[in-house]
């Protein structure tokens, strides 16, 4: 199964597992997969008695397209959501631009993992892109 983190997926594997549908799972995470959701898989294949079912799990890191060999996209599920017009028109959300900022930076983390390098990271203060820069430092440091 290929599952975002960010999406109800768990729980659908979990109910999968309890009507035991295949007889092993291989799951593939889009991004990276944290300790509390892999604690969530546990719990519910514990509960299912199905943890043998349970093949192998992979982070995938897959945030990204890569259009060219120099050149990438961000993948979001709704683009429109989050772009540089989405950020910074005046009647934008709160909520909105987090969610907008965390997609980049989980896009960016994920290009940076694939392609094995630490960026040097430069950007004006104060504004959305600061804020990337900071989540995604701390992400690397991690």
């Amino acid at each position: 199964a290929v599952v975002s983190t960010q999406s109800p997926g768990i729980q659908l594997i979990g109910e999968d597992c309890k009507d035991q549908k295949y007889e092993k799972f291989y799951i593939n995470f889009i991004t990276a997969v944290s300790r509390q959701l892999l604690e969530d898989l546990a719990q519910i294949t514990i509960e299912t008695d199905t943890v043998p079912k349970i093949g192998k799990i992979f982070d995938q890191y897959l945030s990204f397209c890569m259009l060219e060999s120099n050149l990438f996209t961000v993948s979001a599920y709704d683009a429109s959501a989050c772009s540089y017009y989405s950020l910074n028109r005046p009647d934008a959300k709160d909520a909105d631009i987090e969610r907008c900022i965390n997609t980049v930076t989980e896009c960016l983390f994920s290009l940076f993992v694939t392609l094995r390098e630490l960026p040097v990271i430069r950007c004006p203060k104060g504004n959305a892109a600061a804020i990337v820069a900071e989540k995604l430092e701390k992400k690397m440091r991690d």
